[in-house]
């Protein structure tokens, strides 16, 4: 590792690649590929006045994930050899980023609860879902920016990217850049409630802490309608910023503030 913390290896824990998620009795699976097409534009999306077929269902999802690199989502695209065959299969297509990353993954599943939620129409399914039929009642986007800048000033760092996505309710990705030699005395959990809010009112959830110089030190995804996500991080940096995955646990930290 450098001096100011700056990766030199990666180490990868994904919540899921390649996986089958249920919404209402209905199993939903996919796969990550790699596509080229530039992004466009997001738009929010309202709450649909009826039950969407999975084909109206990934048209709308598609829409509302304008400007991410998901390029598209194929349905009844061909199957892995020991996949179920009653099931409509998803493939996520995706464009500058590593497909078999958290960023990929992250969008993955939360495009993947959009598509269950619509077909559900929001009715609450079994808790092994994860989620949906869930409201998180998101503030407006306005709001949201005046909170990442917030825990932004509160956390000491800098935002370096935000974007608001719109599965359903809101979903934020965003990226903050750390000063050099800071000893962090907060985790990423206690970043991503400030983030997130209390009580939350976003979806999901992407955070990812950059250096100074541009290197990503960590990647932190989770959707909580599908309850899935990963994580990422340069050696050291886990324990840096107290980013539990199952390794023997760093003691707690406690925020300072003014």
């Amino acid at each position: 590792m450098g001096r100011d913390g700056s990766p030199r290896g990666r180490r990868l824990v994904i919540g899921i690649i390649v996986s089958l998620t249920m919404f209402g009795g209905i199993a939903f699976a996919s796969i990550l590929t790699r596509g080229n097409q530039s992004p466009q534009m997001s738009q929010p999306s309202g709450a649909p006045d009826k039950e969407l077929t999975v084909t109206q269902a990934v048209a709308r999802v598609l829409a509302d994930f304008a400007g991410t690199p998901v390029r598209n989502i194929k349905v009844g695209s061909p199957k892995p050899r020991d996949a179920p065959t009653n099931i409509p299969w998803l493939t996520v297509e995706f464009a500058g980023v590593n497909p078999t990353g958290v960023e990929a993954t992250w969008l993955d599943v939360l495009a993947r609860g959009a598509v269950g939620n619509l077909m559900s129409r929001g009715k609450p399914t079994t808790q092994a879902t994860g989620g949906a039929g869930q409201q998180f009642n998101s503030p407006s986007d306005d709001v949201l920016r005046s909170r990442i800048h917030d825990a932004a000033v509160k956390f000491g760092l800098k935002v370096r990217k935000l974007i608001i996505l719109h599965p359903q309710d809101s979903a934020i990705w965003v990226s903050f850049t750390v000063p050099d030699n800071t000893k962090a005395l907060w985790t990423i959990d206690q970043l991503r409630a400030a983030v997130e809010g209390s009580p939350r009112t976003v979806e999901g959830s992407l955070i990812q802490l950059y250096s100074p110089a541009g290197e990503l030190l960590l990647s932190s995804g989770v959707t909580y309608r599908t309850g899935l996500g990963g994580l990422s991080f340069a050696p050291g940096q886990d324990e840096r910023f107290g980013a539990v995955h199952g390794y023997p646990a760093q003691p707690s930290r406690v925020i300072s503030t003014p």
